[in-house]
């Protein structure tokens, strides 16, 4: 079965894809279609739980939640929901994989030999050569676990002769929400974790027009992503 979080995005995506609000009622019954007989049991609190998570997103996010809720329904609140950055992460994450080309997932076509974000900036004082940080960035629930580790400073550094000395970091970027043991497995030294929630908080829209293109020609296959 899956978790309460992947529940909330699939009726998020569906309230977006409809236009029209997603109730707690209409959730249940939606649930009573899909699930098990096994799971069945715990319909009315999944449904809770789903609403409950709703209400922490909205709490969490604030105006970069392109949706609202008074803990019964959950309605869209944006004028160009398909310009959030929240909405495009929501579609990577859902959406089946044949509707996601690398065009979504990187500006580099896939060639980008590991590194999708480089940053380096020196400091005014000049008592570090710089500041270093590499992204790596993952758009689906599986394959995030074979991406970051290549980002870490002893592999990076091996590639060059000499003491370095800089302020480096390492960040990992995935458009799904994270749980503790999720973020547990890519914790080391000087490095960052950041799921939908972080990157929204920080980046709540785009203005790159073919996101809301792309999006806007994912209604249907949106409405076909099932809850079980």
């Amino acid at each position: 079965m899956k978790t309460i979080e992947e529940f909330a995005d699939i009726v998020e995506l569906h309230t977006w894809a409809t236009g029209k609000p997603a109730t707690q009622s209409g959730l249940i019954e939606k649930l009573e279609s899909s699930l098990d007989a096994d799971d069945k049991p715990e319909i009315e609190s999944i449904a809770q739980n789903v609403v409950d998570e709703f209400q922490n997103r909205q709490k969490l996010l604030g105006p970069a939640y392109p949706f609202t809720t008074d803990g019964s329904k959950l309605e869209l609140d944006h004028a160009l929901p398909t310009s959030t950055t929240y909405l495009f992460c929501l579609g990577l994450s859902v959406l089946p994989k044949t509707e996601i080309e690398n065009e979504q997932r990187c500006m580099q076509s896939g060639g980008d030999a590991g590194w999708d974000v480089l940053i380096v900036k020196n400091f005014a004082d000049n008592l570090y050569p710089r500041f270093v940080a590499l992204g790596n960035c993952a758009t689906g629930r599986t394959d995030w676990k074979r991406k970051g580790m290549e980002t870490q400073p002893t592999l990076f550094w091996s590639f060059f002769q000499g003491q370095i000395l800089s302020v480096f970091v390492t960040f990992l970027a995935v458009p799904f929400t994270m749980d503790e043991e999720a973020r547990l497995r890519k914790l080391s030294n000087s490095n960052l974790t950041f799921d939908r929630f972080r990157i929204c908080e920080h980046a709540p829209t785009t203005a790159i027009p073919e996101t809301a293109e792309w999006l806007e020609g994912q209604r249907e296959n949106a409405l076909l992503v099932p809850l079980n």
